[in-house]
């Protein structure tokens, strides 16, 4: 990117900025006057003089033109990254002629978010991402995302503000669900809210240890399933405990008594459908929805996995049942997304054995709360959710696409208060 490029696109998010930003919109109005004032003025103080002609011809353009051009280069620079450049070279971000790459602009994207576009120069992508931990200390930012754009003629870093790019707690209300078929919000993102497509992604993974705030994440998915009317099935071997009996009379609670034959009505009910939809010609839940006429979502909600596929101690019959409960639910997470039959499994046990690979493979959308680096591992196939929330967050959340967000906070007065109502409730 040669000088006057770089000029320009700097002058261009001056403008976005006295947009977006009402103050920066005064400041410039406030200038303007003042360029009246002092036009007016002059004019009259050198009104019939020599010194008026000079004025008018060389003084007035450079005012009209210097001043204004100069305040939205400014305005184009965010106070942000003064400094960038020094602290770049501190962490050593330069090429083989040791030239440091430039700031080209700054963006706000909402919710304390910034985009900053770099100039290359040459440095690849693979040497930036080596010095995140650096660029994050020392610039106090959290990296949501870095990229090539323009081919790679520019970094593109998206990046939060380290002291609180996301609230500490945000309380859900109707109002917030959303209206497509059928995405559930999750929360508060850096970019902003954060949803899951379970026409997209399957089935829907939360780990977490005690705490995290990962209860509060599986009821506010389960009430908005609701919501659009699905049915939801709940396997919780602690009797409830932990939920009141408004929740009750809205899930089905599956025991463990009960569980092989519910988990069998699913998988029969998954063929069925596989066979209405090849009548019909048509792929999946969503195209027979819209042209066909109403049919319900299935969800399976098992709040701790451990308490189903625990084989520690477990006797050779019990092994062989949990074996079955692992088939059925691989089988459903494998082949439910298109007939409209989900899993959301959550857990807090820091241990791989307990949630085998023929299911964890076949789960997209992953969520990993405070975690150590054992858990977030299992969840994320990384660290990160250990490294990126800290140890007293609760409702804080990492996907396993890189996306950080905090929960709503659902009561449970909330369910006290609902009527049943849902959008859809015919099979």
């Amino acid at each position: 990117m040669n000088d006057i490029e770089s000029i320009l696109v700097t002058l261009k998010a001056g403008l976005t900025e006295v947009k977006h930003d009402k103050k920066k919109a005064v400041l410039i109005i406030a200038m303007m006057c003042a360029l009246l004032m002092i036009t007016e003025i002059g004019m009259k103080i050198s009104a019939g003089t020599v010194a008026g002609a000079i004025y008018r011809q060389m003084i007035l353009p450079v005012i009209w033109i210097v001043i204004p051009i100069t305040t939205l280069y400014l305005m184009g620079t965010s106070l942000r990254v003064i400094g960038m450049r020094s602290k770049l070279e501190r962490i050593g971000i330069n090429n083989k002629n040791g030239i440091i790459p430039r700031l080209v602009k700054c963006e706000p994207k909402g919710n304390k978010v910034y985009d900053y576009y770099f100039a290359s120069e040459g440095i690849p992508l693979e040497a930036w991402k080596d010095k995140s931990d650096d660029l994050e200390a020392s610039l106090n930012i959290y990296i949501c995302d870095m990229r090539y754009i323009e081919g790679r003629k520019y970094i593109l870093i998206t990046a939060s503000h380290a002291t609180g790019g996301l609230p500490d707690s945000v309380v859900w209300n109707d109002a917030l669900l959303d209206p497509d078929d059928f995405k559930l919000v999750l929360g508060e993102g850096e970019r902003g809210r954060v949803t899951v497509d379970l026409n997209e992604q399957n089935s829907i993974l939360i780990g977490g240890s005690t705490g995290s705030g990962k209860s509060v994440l599986l009821r506010l998915l389960m009430y908005q399933a609701k919501l659009k009317g699905a049915e939801v099935y709940i396997a919780d071997y602690k009797g409830m405990i932990d939920y009141t009996s408004a929740w009750e009379s809205i899930l089905n609670v599956c025991t463990p008594e009960t569980l092989q034959n519910n988990l069998d009505e699913l998988i029969e009910l998954l063929d069925r459908r596989k066979k209405v939809l090849k009548q019909a010609d048509i792929k999946n839940i969503s195209e027979y929805r819209q042209k066909i006429g109403p049919m319900k979502r299935h969800i399976f909600v098992v709040d701790e996995v451990a308490e189903l596929l625990d084989k520690t101690g477990a006797s050779k019959e019990r092994k062989a049942e949990i074996d079955m409960t692992i088939a059925k639910l691989s089988t459903l997470a494998r082949q439910g997304r298109a007939f409209g039959i989900h899993l959301i499994l959550a857990t807090q046990r820091p241990d791989a054995n307990i949630l085998p690979g023929q299911i964890k493979n076949n789960v997209d959308c992953r969520i990993c709360g405070r975690a150590d680096n054992v858990l977030s591992q299992i969840i994320l196939d990384s660290t990160d959710a250990a490294e990126k929330i800290g140890k007293n967050c609760r409702g804080r959340f990492l996907t396993n696409s890189g996306e950080l967000f905090q929960s709503y906070w659902i009561d449970d007065d909330v369910i006290e208060n609902h009527k049943g109502e849902s959008y859809d409730r015919k099979e």
